[in-house]
């Protein structure tokens, strides 16, 4: 690491980010809102995750350990079809409905 230089590592709120050799402790929540009201079906195929279904809307809240575990879940809405609404930070308020 090149502290005399200033390099420091990048964070995050939620985040812990450390040295090479380190363990990184990454997750965060996310609120994943997706088109439509998910089928019992469907809602079983993301059963970690909390799903709260309005009229219009169901919203996916759940925590990832890292970005590619959230992909993963961008992935499978998309290869089923379900259209995104929005995607964000769990402590952040939620995007207006459109």
């Amino acid at each position: 690491m090149n502290r005399a230089a200033g390099w420091r590592p990048l964070t995050r709120a939620g985040a812990t980010v450390q040295t090479m050799g380190e363990q990184i402790d990454d997750h965060v929540r996310y609120r994943v809102v997706v088109r439509g009201r998910l089928g019992e079906h469907l809602a079983s195929a993301f059963g970690h995750l909390e799903l709260d279904s309005r009229p219009g809307q169901t919203t996916l809240t759940g925590t990832f350990a890292d970005q590619a575990q959230l992909h993963g879940l961008l992935d499978r809405l998309r290869d089923l079809g379900i259209q995104l609404i929005s995607v964000n930070p769990a402590d952040q308020a939620p995007a207006p409905r459109s």
